[in-house]
């Protein structure tokens, strides 16, 4: 129970402080620390689909994929994520877990 709150806290966040606050033509950079595709993915849709059914405001992820193939060499990403991108964790190079999914406001 305790994660889907934090899903839908995550979710009234990015729609409410990030998506709203932005103008059209700006954007809205969702990061966090966790493996869970709850938090990731799914609060991503989520708030895109609240932003327009709700707010009438479009938004549009970006693909991300051009700066994982960027930083391959230095970061292992997850392979075949819907939206985002998300570094996994390293042994040997102390890092990770992080995902970051870019929201840019159309209207």
């Amino acid at each position: 129970h305790s994660l889907c709150y934090l899903a839908l806290a995550q979710c009234w966040l990015c729609l409410r402080a990030g998506i709203r606050a932005a103008r059209p033509g700006g954007a809205v950079m969702y990061s966090t620390c966790s493996l869970s595709q709850l938090q990731n993915e799914c609060v991503v849709e989520r708030a895109v689909q609240l932003a327009q059914e709700e707010l009438g405001i479009s938004v549009h992820v970006q693909d991300l994929a051009p700066l994982a193939r960027l930083f391959g060499d230095c970061f292992h990403f997850a392979k075949d994520l819907r939206l985002g991108e998300l570094v996994l964790p390293h042994l040997t190079a102390n890092f990770g877990p992080i995902y970051f999914c870019k929201l840019c406001r159309v209207n």
